[in-house]
């Protein structure tokens, strides 16, 4: 567990939010997933009942 900063696809503004469940995942292997893109983004995080792009700290 641990916090992230995350992008919903409803909401253009980040969220810190804690983290739940993790997959690591290329970049583009996300975007494929979850329709997200950002350059530095490393996990795909799942949890909240959403789907959330964004890195785990």
């Amino acid at each position: 567990m641990g916090w992230g900063l995350y992008f919903r696809g409803d909401n253009s503004y980040p969220e810190i939010l804690q983290c739940d469940v993790q997959i690591i995942a290329p970049n583009d292997h996300c975007s494929r997933l979850y329709g997200y893109n950002f350059p530095d983004t490393k996990l795909c995080i799942t949890g909240f009942n959403e789907e959330y792009s964004g890195v785990c700290i």
